[in-house]
């Protein structure tokens, strides 16, 4: 009787031990299972990610080329991957962005996908508080920008600046070398750096889109009409120019333009933009200016000036004393505006 009960007792726990293996094998089958699952989904994931942001290159190359207009809605396709997504101006919330977000799907499954990019047009010299389209040479003091922004300087040759005491709040780049060992540079030093195109600016183009004549040979300040397109005035001859100026407008000049006077803003949101075809000379007796200022030829200012809001851009510059350029950001972060200004290499 004892050998049945211990045999019996054998069998009970061989069937206990044949169903604990039973049960750790199909744990490990639920375990194996889902690690495969997990590894589907992830792959799943990824593709759906590199089809996004497959698209999301090309939103913001077709932007740089001025092929897409926020905002905008695109089809993703990657293989098994298919979806859309939007691209839509995030200005507000960070300046120069695009937000773009979506959903896409791979193999019955659904994944929402959003991310926010850098949006850019081709940089321009507006972009510089002083941008020369040759090489740039002085032993006078220069100061573009404060508190370490809004104060970057290009030149398209080579830099030599030799006084003491220089400072560039930005970057200092060229397109050769540059010596400034005595200027201050609170962003990067750049020589040998590709440049912006120094752009042209078409005299036709600027008469056609005139909105006003101005015959005068001189302009004692200006208020510029409210209202959109902003207005142009357009000047056939050379220009004497000073005073203050309100509104938002460009003066275009196809002869030389002389600074004779102060010039100031009306109010913050002013902006003026002069366009001269010829040089731009700024009189000994003007210590300040305003404005985004550009020329294809040479820019001199023979005293100690101070753009106290506005950038300048020229073939060359030389100064006197000390130059001042405080710089504009308003373009570098609404580049509509630029165009609305009518700034050369934005508009047309």
């Amino acid at each position: 009787m004892a050998t049945v009960k211990n045999r019996g007792s054998a069998v009970l726990m061989c069937l206990v031990l044949v169903m604990a293996i039973a049960t750790v094998i199909l744990a490990e089958l639920d375990l194996t299972t889902a690690g495969l699952r997990a590894a589907t989904q992830a792959e799943k994931r990824r593709i759906a990610d590199y089809a996004f942001y497959g698209a999301v290159a090309q939103i913001v190359d077709d932007y740089y080329h001025d092929a897409l207009t926020l905002p905008a809605t695109r089809q993703v396709a990657l293989g098994t991957a298919s979806g859309t997504v939007t691209a839509t101006d995030n200005t507000t919330a960070l300046p120069r962005t695009i937000a773009v977000s979506g959903q896409v799907s791979v193999g019955g499954a659904t994944f929402n996908e959003s991310c926010v990019v850098g949006a850019r047009h081709p940089p321009s010299v507006f972009f510089y508080a002083l941008a020369v389209s040759g090489s740039l040479t002085s032993d006078q003091a220069l100061e573009t920008g404060a508190s370490q922004a809004s104060g970057d300087v290009l030149c398209g040759g080579s830099v030599s600046l030799t006084a003491v005491g220089n400072m560039v709040n930005g970057d200092l780049q060229a397109a050769g070398s540059i010596s400034a060992t005595s200027t201050t540079v609170t962003g990067s030093t750049l020589p040998f750096a590709t440049t912006p195109a120094f752009p042209t600016a078409s005299a036709s183009a600027y008469q056609a889109a005139a909105t006003a004549p101005f015959t005068d040979p001189s302009m004692d300040g200006y208020a510029f009409p409210a209202g959109s397109p902003y207005a142009l005035v357009y000047c056939g001859a050379d220009l004497s120019i000073q005073g203050t100026f309100s509104g938002k407008g460009t003066i275009y000049v196809a002869g030389n333009v002389k600074v004779a006077g102060d010039m100031s803003y009306a109010d913050p949101s002013s902006e003026l933009v002069i366009v001269a075809g010829g040089n731009i000379t700024f009189s000994s007796n003007v210590a300040n200016a305003v404005g985004y200022l550009f020329t294809p030829n040479e820019v001199q200012a023979s005293g100690s000036l101070r753009i106290t809001r506005g950038a300048v851009a020229g073939g060359s510059i030389q100064w006197t004393g000390t130059l001042t350029v405080a710089g504009d950001p308003d373009v570098w972060a609404n580049e509509a505006e630029g165009a609305a200004l009518k700034l050369p290499g934005m508009w047309p």
